[in-house]
């Protein structure tokens, strides 16, 4: 695991980001929280997917589930990770998968809107819904 500082640390993941990461999604859930005055831990699943560049250039997909183990303290009011621990619990990878040329339960490029923007607002969302122009 990482130790040294937030400004090391983000200049760390963006050249990991420069050097063959096409696009990544993380989501965490069930977290869970014990607080015993000015410290906490907490576990987070964890689910991320990564569409990388390998060293001869090919395209790939890897997809990894695990858990954050976290002890936060409290300093000065303010609740702070003081340590972090990332477990793996398992992961999948495979050759770029981005075509639905194949089609999966009727879905083709032809079929769905893939990758486009949605409305920024639940109200022009509710609005394209009923077919009234925005």
């Amino acid at each position: 695991m990482y130790a040294g500082s937030g400004a090391e640390f983000a200049e760390m993941i963006c050249g990991w980001m420069d050097d063959g990461f096409k696009l990544t999604a993380h989501m965490l859930g069930n977290v869970t929280i014990a607080v015993e005055g000015d410290i906490a831990h907490t576990e987070a699943y964890l689910h991320a997917f990564h569409h990388l560049t390998r060293d001869d250039g090919s395209i790939f997909d890897w997809t990894v589930g695990g858990r954050y183990q976290d002890r936060l303290e409290r300093r000065n009011g303010e609740w702070r990770i003081a340590f972090r621990r990332l477990i793996f619990d398992w992961y999948r990878d495979w050759d770029d998968t981005r075509a639905w040329a194949n089609g999966l339960r009727g879905i083709t490029d032809e079929t769905a809107e893939i990758g486009v923007r949605a409305p920024d607002s639940w109200l022009a969302l509710e609005t394209l819904r009923r077919g009234v122009p925005v």
